[in-house]
């Protein structure tokens, strides 16, 4: 009585192995794509969260509250590279309302307003008269074409 074999071969399984690895060699570069993406969404999440933050703590302080880069935490840099980070901060008091340290290395935030490089918000929610609106661009050092925009209109609202 013979008994009948079940299995794979050692030729079966290298060709399936190789099938797969040629697989992922063009699936690789996609999903780093959409991991990069999701990283910069995230980085813009984080400083939605910190706009609408200040926004809600200068009307509940009933003061001037600022949104601005800053490197270290605790002061702001005047400077449009938000990339080492940003802090929400009580002007009158001169104390940080909270501390958004950066989220990925890679990842490039510059904020362009007309009439300077902070945020403003007065006690009513709203950035001054002489704000004109601005541009956040997210983009990535190692993808490039890749950029994320959110815009701020005049009256303080991201669009």
């Amino acid at each position: 009585m013979t008994q009948k074999m079940k299995g794979f071969t050692l030729l079966e399984v290298t060709v399936v192995v190789a099938i797969l690895g040629v697989m992922m060699a063009f699936a690789a570069p996609s999903l780093k794509r959409v991991m990069v993406t999701n990283q910069m969404r995230a980085v813009a999440g984080e400083w939605r969260s910190a706009f609408y933050l200040a926004q809600k703590e200068a009307i509940r302080l009933k003061r001037p509250v600022q949104l601005c880069a800053s490197k270290n935490g605790e002061s702001c840099d005047n400077a449009n590279d938000y990339s080492q980070g940003w802090i929400v901060f009580d002007v009158n008091e001169k104390k940080v309302i909270r501390d958004y340290p950066p989220i990925h290395e890679n990842v490039v935030v510059n904020l362009g307003v007309g009439n300077g490089v902070d945020l403003i918000f007065l006690n009513n929610g709203r950035p001054p008269l002489n704000f004109v609106g601005g541009n956040l661009t997210i983009t990535h050092k190692t993808v490039k074409g890749l950029e994320l925009k959110l815009s701020i209109s005049r009256a303080g609202r991201i669009q």
